[in-house]
């Protein structure tokens, strides 16, 4: 995230300090989880049981990249949880269905809507559902950064705009004229 007048600066501060927290609790647990696997990996007697426990066999070896690759797969969704659960109490999603190209142009006109806050598909010959994220009450947009942030750690526009996988929280209203 960055500091973005979109943002109320005690907004920004909090969930700056709470994505910190988050990141370094988690860091924290994958560091003692490397810690307690080597060990079981330098004590035969541990290493013995705990391959009883898993079945036998198995891959015991992890690259030096281990705790880098399990951010990459776990960090990323947990922070993508972490903005489906904390986004709606800021920003709700408006949208109008099946209307023209002309009439997304003008609705992004009359509101300052700004490429990065709305989405739209093709539903019919020259027609479109258009979605927009706003703030509740209409009161600022997300921040271009904060989207990103979401895009960039495996949120898809569609299923954040129309509400699956995990959206379905984000209020949805229809009608933004």
């Amino acid at each position: 995230m960055s500091s973005d007048p979109h943002y109320g600066t005690t907004t920004y501060q909090k969930a700056s300090e709470l994505d910190s927290w988050i990141e370094t609790q988690f860091r924290g647990a994958l560091t003692a989880a490397v810690t307690y696997e080597q060990e079981v990996l330098t004590d035969w007697g541990l290493l013995r049981a705990m391959g009883k426990l898993a079945g036998g066999g198995g891959p015991w070896e992890r690259s030096a990249t281990y705790v880098g690759d399990a951010e990459l797969v776990s960090y990323k969704p947990f922070k993508l949880w972490l903005y489906q659960q904390l986004m709606p109490f800021k920003y709700r999603i408006y949208y109008q269905d099946s209307i023209t190209k002309a009439d997304i142009a003008s609705l992004k006109r009359l509101h300052e809507l700004p490429d990065y806050v709305s989405y739209e598909y093709k539903v019919g010959t020259d027609r479109y559902n258009f979605y927009a994220v706003v703030g509740l009450d209409n009161d600022g947009l997300p921040s271009e950064g904060c989207l990103k942030d979401i895009w960039n750690n495996g949120g898809v526009k569609f299923e954040f705009f129309v509400g699956r996988n995990g959206w379905q929280i984000m209020k949805r209203v229809k009608s933004y004229s």
